[in-house]
């Protein structure tokens, strides 16, 4: 529905719907490994992420948000590349830990 009721003569009528075939060839960056951490049982997690979920664990859903509000503002900063790896593992338990309260 890209060009609306009057379509782009003469070759796409009026409501037409288009449709894409994309290939991707490459991905920019290094691979980042899945979250498997369960923030209830601690399984998947490593000594880093226990200790992170133990820290916050005191913490209600209003506090929790106050702690991703707080690392998301320093998303974009400049920093060596495994900080903002754990700058975003951690706002990701805290999301877990949001949703299991």
């Amino acid at each position: 529905l890209a060009y609306g009721e009057r379509g782009s003569p003469p070759k796409i009528p009026g409501g037409s719907v288009l449709v894409f075939t994309i290939e991707i060839i490459t991905i920019k960056g290094d691979k980042v490994p899945a979250s498997r951490c369960d923030v209830v049982t601690k399984e998947g997690c490593n000594e880093k992420e226990v200790a992170f979920i133990a820290k916050q664990s005191v913490k209600d859903a209003a506090g929790l948000q106050k702690e991703v509000d707080r690392l998301n503002g320093m998303k974009g900063g400049k920093m060596k590349p495994e900080l903002a790896q754990w700058l975003t593992k951690r706002i990701t338990l805290l999301s877990k830990m949001k949703d299991e309260l």
